[in-house]
């Protein structure tokens, strides 16, 4: 099942990131707080202007320390900017690493981590508010 991430200037909806940690085998879960950042500065200019958003769907890989790579799109929104966006932050956010029966953080690449990102256009207020690091 994919995770979906929506940008959205106010919020960040994740599904399933929120859970307390339990010991156990786990999947891995994002620094919400980083990604909502980094999805928020990085809405190109021009798609908020025309109000255009769509979902990108990757893989990628995450390796025992949290760290992403291998960033790879599967299917695009429609637009190269939303989409060479995504490529593009991904790797500089950081994640908790998945977690084996044990509890000892582990890989996830081989599956790759599937993802959805969920690009929704900011309204001209918020735009504003956040051009003026409000």
């Amino acid at each position: 099942m994919k995770r979906i991430i929506g940008a959205v200037f106010a919020s960040l909806l994740l599904s399933g990131a929120a859970n307390a940690q339990t010991p156990g085998p786990s999947r891995p879960k994002p620094d919400v707080k980083v990604l909502s950042q980094l999805l928020s500065s990085s809405y190109p200019p021009e798609l908020v202007a025309a109000k255009q958003g769509g979902n990108v769907d990757v893989e990628m890989c995450i390796d025992a320390s949290g760290a992403i790579s291998d960033v790879r799109l599967v299917e695009s929104s429609g637009f190269k900017a939303l989409d060479d966006a995504t490529l593009q932050l991904l790797p500089q956010s950081k994640w908790e690493p998945a977690r084996d029966a044990n509890g000892k953080p582990i890989a996830m690449c081989s599956p790759p981590y599937p993802l959805e990102i969920a690009w929704v256009p900011p309204s001209p207020l918020e735009a504003a508010a956040k051009r003026q690091g409000q």
